[in-house]
This record gives C-alpha cells, sequence and structure tokens, in this order.
C-alpha cells in the first residue's frame, strides 16, 4: 500500500498599513495577521501605522503589530526545534518539509531499520555498514545552536561512536573531539548534546561500530539566531517575526507615541536603530525584540507592561521608573536603565544580565520588588 502525505501549508505574511488623518472616525478593526499554516509554521504579522495630523507640528504616532495568535509569544524565543517530518524520495534519502535533504551513504540493515527511522523518534535506523556518513543539506545557510544524538542503546546497531561536524561553503567544522562513545546508554531519552553555536549549510554526521552495523535512533536540530549580527539571516528563528528599519539608513530614529503588540506577534529592528515610544499596550501574548547595538526606551514614569521583551548583549533598554509586568518575561542582556519592577501573579520571568554574570527571577504567586 502506498502512503500518503499530506504537506504542510505555509501562509504569507501580513501587510504594511499607514493611515495619515485629521479626524478619526473609524469604529472598525485592522487585521495584518499572516496567512493560516500548518504548525509549526507561523507566518509574521504586519503592521498599522497611524498618525493623527490634527495638530501638523506634533502629529501622534501609533504602531500596531498583531498576529491574531497564529503564534503566542509570552515567553522569549531564544532557539528552535526544527521538524523533522518528511517524506522518502529513496533508501537514502528523506527530504523533510522544512527543506532539508537528508542523505546516508549506506542502505539500511533490514525494512525494520529504514533510513527515514532516524527521523522519527519511535523508531531507529541501523545500516548495513560498519562506518556510515549522514548529511544534512539546509536549504538556507542557518545559526545552528545545538544537536542532539539519541544513540541506540540496545539491541541491533547499538554501542555506535558518532562524530559531529558543520559546514559553511568549503569549510568544515568538527564539534566533537573525534568520535564520541555512546556505550553505557540506557535508556530512549538518552542523549548526547553537542553545542555548534556557527553557521551552517551542512551537518555531518559520521557513524562508527567495528564489529558490526552502525545504527542511531534519532536527531534534533536546533536553530538559533546568531548574536553577533542585528539583522536577520536567510533562515530565521524569528521566521514569525516583523522587522521594520530603512534600508542603509544607519542609527535610524523611530519615534512613536503608542506601540501596541499583540495576538502573538513580534516586533524586531533592522541594524543600529532606536526605537522609542511613551505608551506601550498589548494582550500579554506579543514580543519585542531589540538586537545588537539597537536602542529602546519606554519615556513614561509607570506602565504595564503588556509584552514581552528580549534584549540580547550590546543593546541599551530604558524602562520606566515604576514597572508591572504580569504574564510576560523580560530578558535584558545588554545595558539597562531601570527602576523598580515589580511582577506579580502567576509564571513571570525577569532576567537582567549586565554582562557581569545572570541574575534570573522566576516569579510564582507573589510579588517582587
Amino acid at each position: 500500500m502506498q502512503e500518503r502525505w499530506t504537506l504542510p501549508l505555509r501562509g504569507g505574511a501580513g501587510g504594511r498599513l499607514a493611515f495619515y488623518y485629521i479626524t478619526d472616525s473609524f469604529i472598525g478593526d485592522f487585521m495584518v495577521q499572516g496567512a493560516p499554516s500548518t504548525p509549526p509554521y507561523q507566518p509574521g504579522s504586519g503592521t498599522v501605522y497611524l498618525q493623527d495630523n490634527f495638530n501638523l507640528t506634533e502629529p501622534i504616532r501609533k504602531l500596531l503589530v498583531d498576529n491574531n495568535l497564529r503564534a503566542t509569544k509570552s515567553r522569549v524565543t531564544r532557539e528552535e526545534r526544527l521538524s523533522t517530518s518528511g517524506q522518502s524520495a529513496s533508501t537514502y534519502q528523506q527530504n523533510l518539509y522544512n527543506g532539508i535533504i537528508a542523505t546516508t551513504n549506506s542502505p539500511h540493515y533490514s525494512n525494520q531499520y529504514l533510513f527515514r527511522y532516524l527521523f522519527q523518534k519511535s523508531y531507529q535506523y541501523v545500516s548495513k555498514s560498519t562506518a556510515t556518513r549522514i548529511t544534512l543539506s539546509l536549504p538556507l545557510t542557518t545559526y545552528l545552536e545545538v544537536m542532539k544524538i539519541y544513540p541506540i542503546c540496545s539491541g541491533v546497531g547499538s554501542a555506535t561512536s558518532f562524530q559531529l561536524s558543520s559546514q559553511l561553503g568549503s569549510l568544515v567544522t568538527v564539534h566533537t573531539d573525534g568520535f564520541v562513545s555512546t556505550s553505557g546508554c540506557s535508556s530512549t531519552y538518552d542523549n548526547q548534546k553537542v553545542f555548534l553555536r556557527k553557521e551552517a549549510d551542512q551537518i555531518i554526521i559520521d557513524l562508527y561500530r567495528g564489529s558490526n552495523n552502525a545504527g542511531l535512533r534519532f536527531v534534533e536540530i536546533f536553530v538559533a539566531e546568531d548574536p553577533d549580527i542585528n539583522h536577520q539571516l536567510e533562515y530565521s528563528v524569528e521566521a514569525e517575526s516583523l522587522l521594520i528599519g530603512e534600508e542603509e539608513e544607519e542609527g535610524a530614529l523611530f519615534e512613536y507615541h503608542e506601540i501596541e503588540i499583540r495576538g502573538g506577534a513580534t516586533l524586531a529592528l533592522t541594524d543600529n536603530a532606536t526605537l522609542t515610544t511613551e505608551a506601550v499596550k498589548g494582550d500579554h501574548t506579543g514580543q519585542l525584540d531589540i538586537l545588537g547595538g539597537q536602542e529602546f526606551a519606554i519615556l513614561s514614569d509607570h506602565t504595564l507592561m503588556p509584552f514581552s521583551i528580549y534584549a540580547r548583549p550590546d543593546t541599551t533598554v530604558t524602562l520606566p521608573v515604576s514597572l508591572d509586568c504580569k504574564n510576560v518575561e523580560i530578558s535584558l542582556y545588554g545595558k539597562q536603565e531601570i527602576g523598580l519592577i515589580d511582577c506579580f501573579k502567576l509564571y513571570h520571568f525577569l532576567t537582567l544580565d549586565e554582562n557581569t554574570g545572570r541574575q534570573s527571577v522566576e516569579l510564582d504567586n507573589h510579588k517582587n520588588k
């Protein structure tokens, strides 16, 4: 019986709207969310820019970002696990729906250990060879954070050693100290975590089992944003995020009277930009990303923080003298100018790191001052 596969639906991002007016009589709502998509693919939100020109010398500027809960961002996203769902192209090749092409140089040992089983956590792949190379070709240059290698703990293919490498162009980097032994693993949850933290367009896994058939149970790939850049690569963890910026304009200044992030949207800037606002609004599901070399400031004395903030190192964030946060996460790894932070209710996370060591506070059902 031939297998049938349902291809994932990938919708496009929302558009951009701008309204300039003197009198506002609009009573409807703005819909700029991305098109429906199959999880884990999440299209980004569009923007609504509103400028009240009643006072032409001091127009009131507002920015709305709303993804209609296509995704939620009440917790800061720093890395993403890539989906391994896909379809077999041949005995030697598996095409993942996210565009990764996986190949092996050795056929399977038997029909119980097909190559495609390497990408299904409840099965395992065992080759006919004692030395096997698996290559994962990425469709776009991607910043690889970490890989988890799940060995076979008993039976055919157990005690297989592995070596993990990545490749960018012609440059190959080996990320393990030679071959890593997997002897002694005892459960299907056991895995070896290898940090790569490099851009790559290929991942290479070499397997070796000296006496018999080499095998592996499962692999997981985690990607992240490159911490040394303030723009997105072709592939981005924040694929569902919206970036605003002006091309070829270093140090652009974006000044608003109000910024609203809701519906699981993520807002970020490009290049060395500065974003300021007098007021913030949201529904506690959105996120603002401040990338390296950028600045963000809320120009008020007190506010209730309605969306999460993630500021990377080499950023400057200025928050109100008094800040309440509820159902959001604030992670600041750069320079902060903040006053009293009062986080309350359930599941709130506050991280402050001024390049002198990370301080993390998790608050549950109590106040912190």
